[in-house]
């Protein structure tokens, strides 16, 4: 199984600059790289400081398009530049899981991230993200991959 770890835990609001994006699931990847690389690009330009690794939130997770967020967590709140948006991804209790391998693989994760969930009584308070902490390029082996995600809860 592709998820590594379960739990719940409270985390800390993060600055998010990210360009909005729709993709049917078969584009994803492709978006997500080159939401990446906008992002990143215009960080370098202007000096901003980042937080850590690319992620990806997503609002609307359809069986069509899927609406998704892809974008960099900052130091510091920023104003967003044409074309990218400006959040603050919220703090407060999560549900948070740890995947590993294949992105392919991540829809087993998130189904039982919800199942456990379900079992708890819990429900997402908002739109999950994931945080994608390796890097594919240094790391070849999708075995070898982690993917951090959340789910807000409310508080």
């Amino acid at each position: 199984m592709s998820l590594l770890s379960l739990e719940q835990k409270e985390i800390a609001p993060m600055p998010f600059l990210f360009v909005p994006r729709q993709a049917a699931r078969s584009e994803v990847s492709q978006a997500l790289g080159e939401c990446f690389g906008l992002v990143f690009s215009h960080c370098m330009k202007a000096g901003l400081a980042v937080a850590g690794f690319p992620l990806a939130r997503y609002p609307v997770v359809g069986p069509g398009l899927m609406t998704l967020e892809a974008g960099v967590p900052l130091v510091e709140p920023t104003a967003a530049p044409a074309g990218m948006q400006y959040t603050e991804l919220p703090g407060g209790p999560t549900v948070f899981a740890v995947h590993g391998g294949s992105y392919d693989d991540l829809g087993d994760t998130h189904a039982a991230i919800e199942r456990w969930m379900q079992e708890h009584g819990l429900r997402a308070s908002g739109p999950h993200w994931e945080w994608y902490v390796t890097d594919p390029a240094g790391h070849p082996d999708p075995k070898d991959w982690r993917t951090h995600i959340y789910y807000p809860l409310g508080k």
